[in-house]
């Protein structure tokens, strides 16, 4: 497996899960807490328009590095369009980006490592902040 750096502080990160009776405000499912962000709008115009966002609208509990606007924008232009026509692609890329269960940031912290849905190994490490 690969494992890749992951800065805290540095990527954003979306909690989704089913909403607790005590926290009203918070998004139902992880495509709701997508759609939501101002910062993940590219995200979820892409992820819409593949059908993704469907995927991510159910009641798994999942934890979504989901990459922001301006990381999309630093995409390489062939790159962005390939995630837009190949449903494949961006489906594999999101699996790269998404571990299950909702792990709240104070318990992501106190981890060494997480597997995302793919499988690649993900090192945690806090910088700070």
């Amino acid at each position: 497996m690969t494992q890749r750096l992951l800065r805290l502080p540095s990527i954003l990160l979306v909690l989704a899960a089913l909403a607790l009776a005590a926290a009203q405000d918070r998004p139902a499912t992880l495509a709701d807490a997508v759609r939501a962000d101002p910062e993940l709008a590219e995200l979820a115009a892409l992820l819409e328009e593949t059908g993704l966002l469907d995927d991510l609208a159910g009641p798994m509990r999942f934890t979504f590095f989901a990459p922001s606007d301006l990381a999309l924008e630093r995409l390489d232009p062939a790159a962005h369009e390939l995630l837009r026509r190949d449903r494949g692609a961006l489906d594999l890329i999101v699996r790269h980006h998404v571990v299950m269960g909702a792990s709240p940031l104070s318990a992501l912290r106190r981890l060494d490592a997480l597997t995302t849905l793919e499988g690649t190994q993900l090192k945690v490490t806090d910088a700070g902040g």
